[in-house]
């Protein structure tokens, strides 16, 4: 079994928060990117990780890596973790096909018994999206595979005791309520919207 972690680089200049969330009890250690949280929290001695990386050829997106990857690396090594760190490089100048490309091969990387977790915040949307199908795509048709986590980091919420944090927010059931929707056939809608209200309160 490995662990896949699937996020997309910062493409811009990077701006120091301090991340927080109500959905995860974070590590003590402040980190730069919150991937790197993800790894930590996820990661324990002996385990097999695959850290997969979308970037750009971009100056300040291949400096955020190089200091992700430092980071990253850092933490695996103090943890006793099999790592490596794979870079998914993604053109600014997408069309239909480069973006097919790129869940061909996100999708493609993913194996059977892999756990994933993935982190959903950074890049070109266009290719979060075909991240984001990629994994059900994995889920569908490799053998035992399951999304562990997906996480959002909200930076720069607007208010004011907040403003210097990055609240990471879990947004796994986003993933499954995807393949929910899914399996449904046409017709399926009432049984369905009331299988959503119980599933999903109000409060």
């Amino acid at each position: 079994m490995r662990k896949v972690f699937l996020w997309s680089i910062l493409l811009g200049r990077y701006e120091q928060t301090s991340f927080i969330s109500d959905d995860f009890e974070l590590p003590t250690k402040q980190y730069g990117y919150s991937m790197t949280y993800i790894l930590d929290m996820n990661s324990s001695k002996g385990d097999d990780v695959v850290v997969v990386t979308a970037t750009t050829g971009g100056a300040l997106a291949q400096e955020n890596y190089s200091n992700f990857v430092k980071e990253a690396t850092s933490v695996l090594k103090d943890k006793g973790v099999n790592f490596d760190f794979v870079e998914v490089v993604q053109s600014e100048n997408f069309e239909g096909h480069t973006i097919n490309r790129f869940f061909k091969e996100i999708a493609q990387l993913v194996k059977d018994n892999d756990k994933i977790y993935a982190d959903i915040t950074f890049g070109i949307k266009p290719y979060t999206f075909s991240m984001f199908i990629a994994m059900a795509y994995a889920v569908r048709a490799a053998k035992n595979v399951s999304v562990e986590s997906v996480v959002y980091a909200l930076k720069f919420t607007g208010r004011s005791d907040n403003e210097k944090s990055s609240k990471l927010c879990d947004l796994t059931s986003l993933f499954y309520l995807n393949e929910i929707a899914g399996q449904l056939r046409s017709g399926d809608k009432p049984a369905a919207d009331r299988m959503l209200n119980f599933l999903i309160s109000e409060e």
